[in-house]
C-alpha cells in the first residue's frame, strides 16, 4: 500500500500549531503556575547579578543610573487572556511635548496612509530606523542631539521595545510562554536598557560601532520575517495534493525565496540585488495571472487558463490584488533599505551633528 505523504505533511503540520496553540492557551490561564515562577525568579537573579536592587515579593529590580531611577518588573496583564509582560520605566525631564521615538515597524506604515505626520531629523540611518512625532520639529530636533541618537541607534538591538515619550523611556517584553523567560533575555534586556539611560544621560559610550549597523539590523529582520512567510507558502503548497500551473509555481518561488532571503539573512554577497530582482519578477507573473485570470473569466480569452469558477473570480481577484501589492512592496522596503545602509556605512558622525 503506497502511502500518501502529502496529507501527512499537513496534518502534522496542522497538529503542531494547534498544539502549541492549546499549550499557550492553557498557561496564560495559571500566571502562577510553576513554570512562570521560575522564570521570575531567573529575572530576578539576573537582575542581581548586574547590580539591581530587587523586590520578590512584588517582582520589580530597581537601579540608580546617573541620578535617575530605572525601574524594571514582571507582571500580569489581565484581559480577555493572561499577558507577562516585563516592563521598564525610566523617567525624564524637560522631553517635548507630544514626543514620541519608537522603531519603525509595519504598523507606522498604516499611519501614514492614514495621514499621521512624522517628523525628521536630518539623520538619514536614524530617520530610517525610528519613526518620529513631535508637536514641534525644532524641538524634536534640539532635544535629539547627536550623542542621544547615537544612543538610541547603538542599543536598539538589544531593546528594539524602548520608546521615548513625553514619560520618558519606556520598554515592554510580552512572553507567551515560560520557555522564553531564560537568563540571556533577561541580561540582554536589563544590561541594553541600562547601557540605553546611561548613554542617553550623557554618559560615556560603549564600544564605538560603525554607522549603518541598525539598518543592516533592519535588513535582517526584515529577512527573517518574510523567510518565514516563505517557509510556510513552501509547506502548505507541499501539502496540496494538486500538481496544476499555479502550485507548481507557488512551490518554485516560495522555495527560490526561502533560500534567498536565508542568504539575505547571513549577508551573502549578491542576495539583496538578487533578491530585489525575484521580488520584481514575481510581482509581475502575479500581475499577469492576475490580469490573464480576470480575462478569462469574462470570456475575453479564447483559451482557458485558470478555469475558475464564478463564484471563485472574486475571491481570486482579492487575493490576486493583494499578492501583487505585497510582493512589489517587499521590493520597494529592500531597495529602500539596500540604498540607506550604503549611504550610512562608514559616513562620518560628524557631519550630522
Amino acid at each position: 500500500m503506497k502511502l500518501e505523504w502529502e496529507p501527512v505533511v499537513f496534518l502534522g503540520l496542522l497538529g503542531s500549531g494547534l498544539g502549541w496553540m492549546t499549550w499557550a492557551l492553557f498557561i496564560s490561564e495559571f500566571p502562577n503556575a510553576s513554570p512562570w515562577r521560575r522564570g521570575r525568579k531567573r529575572f530576578l537573579d539576573s537582575a542581581e547579578e548586574l547590580g539591581f536592587d530587587v523586590s520578590r515579593e512584588n517582582c520589580t529590580a530597581t537601579k540608580d543610573v546617573d541620578g535617575v531611577l530605572l525601574t524594571v518588573g514582571i507582571k500580569v496583564v489581565r484581559d480577555k487572556s493572561n499577558s507577562i509582560v516585563m516592563s521598564a520605566q525610566l523617567p525624564l525631564p524637560e522631553v517635548p511635548s507630544g514626543m514620541m521615538v519608537a522603531q519603525e515597524m509595519s504598523v507606522w506604515g498604516g499611519s501614514r496612509a492614514l495621514g499621521a505626520k512624522e517628523r525628521t531629523t536630518g539623520d538619514p540611518e536614524f530617520d530610517a530606523v525610528f519613526w518620529l512625532q513631535c508637536d514641534d520639529e525644532e524641538q524634536l530636533r534640539g532635544y535629539l542631539t547627536l550623542p542621544r541618537r547615537e544612543a538610541l541607534l547603538r542599543w536598539t538591538d538589544q531593546v528594539p521595545t524602548a520608546r521615548l515619550t513625553e514619560q520618558g523611556i519606556v520598554a515592554e517584553r510580552i512572553f507567551f510562554t515560560p520557555g522564553k523567560m531564560k537568563e540571556a533575555t533577561f541580561g540582554t534586556f536589563l544590561s541594553g536598557l541600562e547601557g540605553l539611560v546611561r548613554e542617553f544621560q550623557g554618559g560615556e559610550p560603549g564600544e564605538d560601532k560603525p554607522r549603518g549597523l541598525a539598518v543592516g539590523e533592519m535588513q535582517r529582520r526584515f529577512a527573517r520575517n518574510t523567510m518565514f512567510i516563505w517557509l510556510f507558502w513552501l509547506l502548505g503548497s507541499v501539502a496540496v495534493p494538486s500538481f496544476d500551473v499555479v502550485t507548481n509555481l507557488i512551490r518554485v518561488s516560495s522555495g527560490l525565496m526561502v533560500l534567498l532571503t536565508f542568504g539575505l539573512y547571513r549577508d551573502v554577497q549578491g542576495s539583496r540585488v538578487l533578491l530585489q530582482g525575484v521580488y520584481a519578477f514575481l510581482s509581475l507573473v502575479s500581475c499577469g495571472v492576475l490580469v490573464l485570470g480576470l480575462l478569462e473569466s469574462a470570456e475575453l480569452l479564447s483559451w482557458r487558463f485558470l478555469r475558475l469558477e464564478e463564484s471563485q473570480v472574486v475571491v481570486f481577484a482579492i487575493i490576486g490584488s493583494l499578492t501583487t501589492l505585497w510582493l512589489w512592496g517587499r521590493r520597494h522596503r529592500l531597495k529602500a533599505l539596500d540604498t540607506l545602509r550604503a549611504r550610512t556605512r562608514g559616513a562620518g558622525v560628524g557631519a550630522l551633528s
